[in-house]
Formats: structure tokens, C-alpha cells, sequence
């Protein structure tokens, strides 16, 4: 809600940040705070989740970003539209501030070294921050499988991928440069053929996670 504003606040990646914050510390005690499809993956591998763990747990995140996004569609007049991102440019970013996420949660939430710690959950949030800051004007800064299918459902865009470019998720304005005048070109023409097209979601802003220490 706080990046699809008409008008985002510069505060939206500190919004979002704690938001996660929070629901880890608030979470963690009973599942593990698993909200991110990528964390879970990697908890798996590292052996502290099963394989019928890991599918519940994408069930349940991938089902709550799907209703997360509806949910979204009842405060929202955004008009829906596809975004059209530099698709290097996105991966890249997703690719490493998911890597770095996933490497935060299992270092400070599944080894023996920090166990017991009491400030899991606000590395956990301010990686998430810092990459919304860091690569929000590129991709979307979405790290978060369960986030993209919650983005589709509301309509921010079509593309049933982990990838979300749209400069208007992050709240940041990236400028005129000639990539943003060609999105900006290509929303336009779509809204002009789709206007009554509503898009079709797949489901995924959650946001991530924490895992239990065993």
C-alpha cells in the first residue's frame, strides 16, 4: 500500500522494512516467520527444513500474497497496467538483494554462532530497506516471490514472474531517462487497447522471513 500511493512518502522503504521487522519478531516463535518463498528455499538446503515443509510453506505464501493482493485492490484506484522494466537491469538487482536476504536470514537466524540473538528481525528488515533504497528505481525491489503474485493480482502488472520493474513500486523517481520515457510510452499504449482488461493473477510481499533455531 505504501509504494502504489499516487504520491509514495521517501519513507515507504523504512515502511516497508519495519513492516517485515516486525511480523519476523512477531512470527518467528511459530513458524519460523517464513513470509518469502526464497528464504524458505534456502532454509531447506540448508537442511533445516524438509521437503514437506518447504511445500506447505509456499502453499501458505503464495496463497496469502494471492489475498494480499486482492485485499490491495479495495484501497487502491491505481489503474492496472504491465509494467515494462529493463529486464537485465531487474534481474540483476532482484538477483542480488534476494541472494543478500536469504544470506542475512540463515546467518542470524539458523546458526549456533548468533542463536538466541535478539536483533534477527531488524537485520532481516533492513536488508530489505536498504535494497528498496539501493534498487528500487531498477526493479521494483519486490525480493520476494509471494510479493509478485500479490503485485499481479492487484494489477500493478502482468508479468507472472519474481522480476517487477515498474519505477512506480518503489516510490522513487528514477527521472526522464529514455528507458522511463519508453515504459511511460508503453503503459499508455496498453491502457489505450486494455482500458477494460482487467489482468489475470498467478499469486505471490510477503515479505521475508526468519527461521526457527534448532
Amino acid at each position: 500500500m505504501v509504494v502504489i500511493a499516487p504520491d509514495p512518502s521517501a519513507l515507504a522503504p523504512l515502511a516497508v522494512g519495519s513492516a517485515l521487522m516486525i511480523m519476523v519478531y512477531a512470527g518467528g516463535h511459530i513458524s519460523g516467520g517464513h513470509y518469502n518463498p526464497a528464504v524458505t528455499l534456502g532454509v531447506f538446503l540448508r537442511g533445516r527444513a524438509t521437503a514437506r515443509d518447504l511445500g506447505g510453506y509456499w502453499i501458505a505464501q503464495c496463497i496469502a500474497g494471492a489475498l494480499a493482493g486482492g485485499l490491495a485492490r479495495l484501497y487502491t484506484t491505481m489503474p492496472p497496467f504491465p509494467a515494462a522494466p529493463d529486464i537485465m537491469s531487474a534481474a540483476v538487482a532482484e538477483f542480488l538483494f534476494t541472494f543478500a536476504l536469504v544470506f542475512v536470514v540463515l546467518n542470524v537466524a539458523t546458526t549456533r554462532g548468533t542463536e538466541g540473538n535478539s536483533y534477527f528481525g531488524l537485520a532481516i528488515g533492513f536488508t530489505v530497506m536498504v535494497g528498496a533504497v539501493a534498487v528500487g528505481p531498477f526493479s521494483g525491489a519486490v525480493f520476494n516471490p509471494a510479493v509478485a503474485i500479490g503485485l499481479t493480482v492487484l494489477g500493478v502488472t502482468s508479468l507472472p514472474v519474481l522480476i517487477i520493474g515498474d519505477r512506480k513500486l518503489s516510490g522513487f523517481n528514477p527521472g526522464s531517462s529514455p528507458r522511463t520515457r519508453r515504459a511511460c510510452r508503453v503503459r499508455t499504449r496498453w491502457r489505450q487497447v486494455n482500458s477494460s482488461t482487467t489482468p489475470i493473477s498467478l499469486g505471490l510481499k510477503g515479505y521475508s522471513p526468519t527461521s526457527h533455531h534448532r
